[in-house]
């Protein structure tokens, strides 16, 4: 199956990964503090309050096992009931104040450090190269900010503060066994190999079930969008389940998955529940034989069976530690990976440009180490002109427009623009020069006008009214049932694919930059839409310099050069007429497109 062989890449990946890397929750927590330095103090005071706070609550004990004694030697003396019950009270109300102010505490810290780890990564996000970013799907991001960072909170806000509280008191109980008898103290050891055991067999072979139930959780999420988005498809065509195996597959996939785990989980299970909920285990008999033998009296059995008892709550939370941390160590190393990706230098000082051309001179260029892209690319674009791009699917098209928006840096050569390395620029002068259309067309979700004024926050009625009479939006715009104030949609929704073209045009057009970079711009326009587009570009081209990435190759047959790509290099540079009698693979991609064989 498919989606298993996948998953199974993926799960030995990240096993290998998790081996070359390992972390420890001392590291987590010197990396969660490194966001708040100043806060770990303030996290000092709060595991202070929560120990302190647990150890009040022997107080209880110590109480229950005096009644219990007083019950069953019929010996109660109320007055020292009710004296010993009210400063019982008293404890544990100081406890629960101590408990509240330690969880208010370790709550604020934990909202500061994640709104610093968010402020952070969005910061980051502004400096690595934009392409990464781009070509990363937008649930990654999300998960990433709002998901992974917030799991962090049970980890701050409740780990980190209670989880030394919750050691301390098994550690007091044991110490308090052993005062009343040391015999008492070594029972209390008894289900202890047990839950070791429980334990090893439980962690054996954990990280392979647990990356291949998440990785399969991943998939079948991934597949369940993918199905909803793709569902009108399916009925328009009448498909049935079977025609889309892929999601069927997934969901079978997990479910066998999440099985698998839980049967390999299950004896490991029972035997830790029946240990852990099992205290008494060496306790009770030990403590009975002591009594019986008057080596101890009533109070101290009574102590012997209840300490131990008191042990269970903390041994859950201490176990529920191990899975929180279990599920943050993902979003851990998620967010440290974007955090310490290279960033995109560029200098802060604006330089002077002296025309608004382009020129490579030996570029290359991979999106992953040892995969060019591209190789040694070698071309100019001169001002006020029109230079297309064009070649196979995967030739490198839009990657060179991207590294002329400064997206990416190029691995090596240089990238000019106004005759300075693009590199030397800094990327709110580029921008003001170059404005890039992309083919996704995205759109806020806001009023159009609002679209609009991303480009120029700053700009009039009249400069919008003008921009949209450019990209030949206006009919558009009167359609639209509040003109430029109606909503766009998430992501552009309420428009059609070529209307969000034009409406992007319109945008990069009020921009007013010199220099505009369209990256397959009408990629998902129908006739109508095309036609107004390429209307709109021809009025660009008076006065600006045009870089058009194409696969409709009947736009760009006026352009004044075409350069024909194929496997990441430059197969010919010319203008259509040139290129149709003397290069065969712009003959090859003309015949392809246009259906006709080319006859020289």
């Amino acid at each position: 199956m498919e989606i298993e062989e996948k998953i199974k890449e993926d799960v030995k990946r990240s096993i290998e990964t998790k081996k070359k890397d390992a972390i420890s929750p001392s590291l987590v927590n010197k990396w969660l503090f490194s966001f708040a330095p100043q806060l770990q103090g303030k996290m000092r005071i709060s595991i202070m309050l929560a120990c302190f706070g647990e150890s009040l609550k022997f107080t209880s004990y110590f109480f229950a096992a005096y009644v219990a004694t007083a019950v069953i030697s019929n010996h109660i003396d109320l007055q020292k009931i009710y004296l010993y019950g009210g400063l019982t009270l008293l404890a544990l109300a100081l406890q629960c104040t101590l408990t509240c102010l330690s969880s208010v505490k370790s709550h604020r810290i934990s909202f500061e450090i994640l709104r610093s780890i968010r402020e952070k990564l969005s910061e980051k996000l502004e400096r690595v190269p934009l392409g990464y970013v781009t070509s990363t799907p937008i649930g990654y991001y999300k998960a990433l900010i709002v998901d992974r960072v917030g799991s962090l909170e049970d980890w701050i806000a409740h780990v980190m503060p209670e989880l030394p509280s919750r050691l301390l008191h098994p550690i007091l109980a044991t110490i308090l066994l052993f005062v009343v008898d040391y015999r008492l103290g070594l029972a209390c050891f008894v289900s202890v190999p047990f839950i070791i055991l429980g334990f090893i067999i439980m962690y054996h072979n954990s990280d392979e079930r647990m990356y291949t139930w998440l990785n399969s959780n991943q998939d079948l999420n991934a597949r369940i969008v993918e199905y909803v988005n793709g569902i009108h498809v399916i009925k328009t065509f009448g498909q049935s389940r079977r025609s889309y195996q892929k999601f069927t597959d997934s969901v079978n996939y997990y479910f066998s998955s999440t099985l698998d785990w839980w049967k390999q989980s299950w004896i490991a299970m029972a035997i830790l529940f029946a240990f852990v909920n099992s205290p008494i285990l060496g306790t009770l008999p030990v403590g009975l034989y002591l009594y019986s033998q008057q080596i101890i009296n009533m109070w101290q059995l009574m102590l012997g069976l209840i300490l131990p008892l008191s042990i269970i709550p903390n041994a859950f939370q201490i176990m529920m530690s191990m899975e929180i941390y279990s599920s943050i160590e993902t979003g851990f190393r998620m967010i440290r990976k974007v955090l310490t990706m290279p960033e995109l230098v560029r200098p802060n000082q604006e330089v002077r440009l002296s025309d608004q051309c382009y020129r490579f001179e030996n570029v290359s260029f991979s999106y992953e180490k040892g995969i060019e892209v591209l190789h040694d690319i070698n071309f100019e674009v001169k001002p006020n002109s029109v230079f297309a791009i064009v070649g196979e699917s995967g030739s490198g098209k839009s990657t060179i427009a991207k590294l002329m928006a400064g997206f990416f840096d190029a691995d090596d050569g240089r990238i000019y623009f106004g005759d300075q390395d693009v590199k030397s620029i800094p990327t709110s002068q580029l921008m003001k020069h170059v404005a890039y259309v992309a083919q996704d067309n995205f759109l806020f979700d806001t009023s159009i006008r609002e679209n609009l004024k991303i480009a120029k926050a700053d700009a009039t009625d009249e400069e919008i009214q003008k921009a949209l009479q450019a990209a030949n939006c206006l009919e558009l715009i009167e359609r639209l049932p509040e003109g430029l104030n109606s909503n766009a949609g998430d992501c552009g929704k309420f428009l059609s694919g070529g209307e969000r073209q034009r409406i992007t045009l319109a945008r990069a057009m009020l921009a007013d930059a010199q220099c505009i970079i369209l990256d397959e711009a009408t990629a998902y326009a129908d006739v109508e839409n095309e036609a107004k587009i390429q209307e709109a570009l021809s009025r660009l081209m008076k006065d600006k310099t045009l870089i058009v990435v194409a696969h409709r190759l009947n736009t760009i047959v006026g352009a004044d050069q075409i350069m024909v790509l194929g496997h990441g290099k430059i197969e010919s540079i010319g203008t259509h007429k040139e290129l149709i009698q003397n290069s065969s693979a712009y003959q090859k991609l003309w015949q392809s497109y246009s259906g006709k064989e080319v006859v020289e």
